[in-house]
């Protein structure tokens, strides 16, 4: 199994590229990039890529659903919770 690589951004550590299987999964450790977190790249370049385009803004994330679910969760698109007011 590869260990997990650093992304860097102009010298400074953004996110971790953990191995999975199909690819990188993005760790992110800064949240300027925290919309990256949890995309499954194709390699550590293209994660790379991506954190630098989103820093200097000419890039914006969508959000990524997981592919697995908790069996909690499950055929549920969104978890209303009451909040006093």
């Amino acid at each position: 199994m590869s260990k997990s690589i650093v992304i860097e951004v102009a010298g400074q550590a953004v996110a971790v590229a953990a191995p999975v299987p199909g690819g990188y999964k993005f760790v992110a450790v800064k949240f300027d990039v925290w919309s990256l977190d949890g995309r499954v790249f194709s390699s550590v370049m293209s994660a790379e890529r991506a954190a630098a385009q989103v820093l200097s803004g000419s890039f914006v994330a969508e959000p990524q659903l997981s592919a697995s679910l908790p069996a909690a969760f499950e055929g549920q698109a969104e978890r209303r919770v009451a909040v006093p007011v």
